[in-house]
């Protein structure tokens, strides 16, 4: 599991709309950030009514989080990668 957690993501070359290979990391975070550019729509800053849910009247209880369920939490996230 290290090996996931390292900072070395080792990304193979990608290739660029031309068919170019992309080895860089700038090289590659420019081509991926055009791709996830390019497929998700822009936000107009307007939220049509109907995609909103009704107003519920009522309040949530309180959650709290230990570091003991946080820590079994990643543990079972790590294991199951």
């Amino acid at each position: 599991m290290a090996y996931l957690l390292n900072g070395s993501n080792n990304i193979i070359p990608l290739r660029d709309p031309d068919g170019n290979l992309v080895y860089t990391d700038d090289q590659k975070a420019t081509l991926l950030n055009e791709y996830f550019s390019s497929i998700y729509t822009e936000d107009n800053g307007t939220v049509s009514p109907g995609a909103l849910p009704e107003k519920v009247d009522g309040d949530m209880p309180p959650v709290f989080f230990t570091p003991d369920m946080v820590n079994k939490i990643n543990t079972y996230v790590l294991l199951n990668i």
